[in-house]
């Protein structure tokens, strides 16, 4: 997988999520996790969790299913962030871009 300084815009995680059929296995794994991890914030009760509170809304809005690839497409900016400013996890800062 490549290190995070590979990505050098927020809008190119998106596509580093998997999306792209060149992507390859590790890329492709990185977006099964990355959307199996929305499917349990949206589906197991998370108390207290903002980020599962505007998936909520938008799966309201628009469905389940893109509600889950919004929110997968969230955590992976999150965690590119993250690696790049070499921070700890902040729920309530990662809500508040949401």
């Amino acid at each position: 997988m490549p290190g995070p300084l590979t990505f050098t815009q927020r809008p190119s995680t998106a596509s580093w999520k998997g999306r792209r059929p060149y992507a390859g296995f590790l890329f492709r794994s990185a977006a099964q996790a990355l959307y199996e991890a929305a499917n349990v914030i949206l589906t197991r009760p998370v108390k207290g969790s903002a980020l599962k509170s505007w998936a909520a809304r938008l799966a309201r809005r628009a469905g389940l299913p893109k509600a889950k690839v919004a929110l997968a497409r969230k955590l992976a900016v999150v965690m590119h962030r993250m690696l790049i400013d070499e921070t700890p996890f902040d729920a309530q800062r990662a809500a508040a871009k949401a």
